[in-house]
Parts: C-alpha cells; structure tokens; sequence
C-alpha cells in the first residue's frame, strides 16, 4: 500500500545533498511547500503525469529528467497509474562555526578520514567498528595500517 508523499529521503544534516523519492497516487497532486531555495532536478521512476512550473506545463513519463529552477513553486500531477519521482537538490550552505577560543582558525579540524578502507579487513571485508581497532573482531586479522 502506497500514500502520496515521501517514500524515501536522505539524511539532510550529515550531507551536502538532499534527494527524496515521492510518490503520488492516480489522479493525485504534489505542490511544493514552498519556491525552490535552489536548482531542483526531477527523476521520474514509475508512472506518468504533467509537470507545472510557473507557465510551464510538460508531460512527464517514467525515465524523464527535468528541472525546476530556484525560486519556482511546481505541481506535479499524476496520470491514471500514479507517479514517482526522485527529487535532488543541493543542501543550501551555512556558515561555519567559529573556531573555539584558543584554537587557531587554520588549524584542520580533524575527525574521521572520509575513506574508511583502513577499516576493511583484507581477508573477510568486515568493517571494524571502532575507529582505533587494529584487530578484526570477525577474523583476528591485523587491519590495513
């Protein structure tokens, strides 16, 4: 069973990117809450429908990609087998924080290196789980360095 809205997103606050799949019953209606703060590019997964953006009005099928440019509000509306589309658009950027008193603003941050591949075990692919761990908790194998 399927309602209208969100069926999947991602968790905006650890990431630079926002998507989100959404899924309109037959015959249904999905009105942005509010203009786009950005550029929005529109994926449709399953099913058909037409797209109104300001004047603009486009059918729309599954496989099609378009756009939705900053500060436009658009309707999607689905046709008799429903619609899904992936929605993605880019997080909009905050200031950074100010350094910490006593701490020099060039000074690296530090925290967890992006590649965790020196936490993959060679032998049985597991990812230790702690970021100290020298010793594969499933194998015993000493891990990458």
């Amino acid at each position: 069973m399927t309602t209208d809205g969100d069926d999947w997103r991602l968790d905006a606050a650890e990431r630079q990117l926002d998507a989100e799949v959404v899924r309109v019953a037959p015959g249904g209606e999905y009105t942005s809450p509010a203009p786009e703060a950005g550029d929005l590019l529109l994926y449709v997964t399953a099913g058909s429908g037409h797209l109104e953006c300001g004047s603009r009005l486009e059918a729309v099928d599954t496989g099609c990609v378009t756009w939705v440019p900053s500060g436009a509000r658009h309707t999607l509306t689905a046709g008799a087998a429903g619609l899904a589309f992936l929605a993605v658009r880019a997080q909009p950027r905050s200031s950074a924080p100010p350094p910490a008193p006593g701490r020099d603003a060039t000074e690296p941050l530090g925290g967890e290196p992006a590649c965790l591949l020196h936490r993959v075990c060679a032998r049985c692919g597991r990812l230790a789980p702690g970021v100290a761990d020298r010793y594969c908790a499933q194998c015993g194998d000493l891990l990458p360095s």
